[in-house]
Formats: C-alpha cells, structure tokens, sequence
C-alpha cells in the first residue's frame, strides 16, 4: 500500500487496471505468489486484497522504483542503504518501526494526513496550572481522492478477503497482512476510524 499501490494511484492507476498474475522474470528475479498461486490478470484490488506478489512488483516495475520510493518516504519509512531492486515493492529491506507503521497506515483514513505522534497534549500541576504542551505536527502525504480508495480498498482486506480474522464486528476496520518466507515474520498493520496499530509476531530462530 505505501510503495506501490497509493503511488501508483496518484500517478492515474484504475483500481480496475488488470495486472499480470502470473510469475514475470525481471532479469533473475522472479517474484512468486503464496502457495505458488497463479490466475489470469487481475484488477489491481484484486490483486491488493488477495496480498498477491506477483502484480505488486509488476505494478511497481511499471510506476519506477523511484518514483515508489519517493513517494512512500512521506509516509516517514527509511530506505538509507537499502538497493533500489523490486524486492522493495514486497517489503524488502526497509525499515520501520511500529510506531511509523502505525503513522503511515493512520494517514489513509485521515484523509491523506500523515500526522506525528505524541505522548501527551498537556500536563498541569495540582492547581490546574498547565507545565507541558505538546502538539501533533501535519503533513499533506497525498491527495485526499487517493487516500479516500486506499481506505476502502484496505477495509476490503479486512472485510472479506486474506485479513478477515481482523475484523471487528460494527467496525469498519482496514488493513493488510505481511508474511515472509517460512512465516519468520508476520505483521499485520491497519486502522479503525479511531485508531492505528502496527502487529509483528516472530522470531529470530523461527
């Protein structure tokens, strides 16, 4: 969602885009589905809700891996010393932290507003007397067209596709899972209209 698909929907993208789902090689790397799936071309929130590799790194080929990355640095994630390959497209070699997970998926549902987080708003005294104030900093990441279909193509996810043991009866909740190879790491990171939360289950040793 941060390096392909809400750069490559404010670059002119349709959700309706049919993309190859079916292995590509790209010089050497050659991206496969979960379970070795394949299928026909399908609609990018298709492919987005399915958690496909395949089109992800086709899609994200096609917008330029620098445009994707330029595009999802707004969203706080680090790309310092990480090559500029298409593994980048499935997670590969960036780094973040839950908070800035959690920050970057908050921005979807707030209108495409990326705002930064703060411990506490105010602190007084006994008499009421304010001592501390702190205020949470703005920042336009995208435009608000883009930000209103990746908050529904993410409560797709949730809602009846590969996230829906995340779903939270009466909640619109949105997201999207993340698994590597051999399940070393899971990560799911989504959002309710309220809140943001970044989850990692894993192990060093697997």
């Amino acid at each position: 969602p941060l390096v392909v698909y809400a750069p490559a929907l404010a670059s002119g993208w349709s959700i309706n885009k049919d993309l190859p789902n079916k292995p590509i090689d790209y010089n050497g790397y050659t991206p496969t589905n979960c379970g070795g799936v394949e299928t026909e071309d399908v609609p990018m929130y298709q492919a987005l809700a399915n958690s496909y590799n395949i089109p992800a790194v086709y899609l994200f080929n096609q917008i330029g891996i620098q445009k994707g990355i330029s595009y999802s640095q707004k969203f706080g994630l680090n790309f310092d010393n990480v090559p500029e390959e298409l593994g980048i497209s499935l997670g590969g070699g960036v780094t973040a932290s839950h908070l800035q997970m959690a920050q970057a998926y908050a921005t979807f549902p707030n209108g495409g507003v990326r705002q930064s987080s703060i411990a506490y708003t105010e602190v007084t005294d006994r008499h009421g007397k304010v001592l501390l104030k702190s205020k949470s900093k703005k920042k336009k990441v995208m435009d608000e067209g883009v930000a209103f279909i990746m908050t529904d193509m993410l409560r797709t996810v949730v809602s009846n596709c590969i996230a829906v043991a995340a779903s939270i009866s009466g909640v619109q909740a949105g997201g999207k899972t993340g698994t590597t190879n051999s399940n070393y790491d899971i990560w799911f990171d989504g959002f309710t209209p309220n809140y943001a939360a970044s989850l990692w289950i894993g192990t060093d040793v697997n």
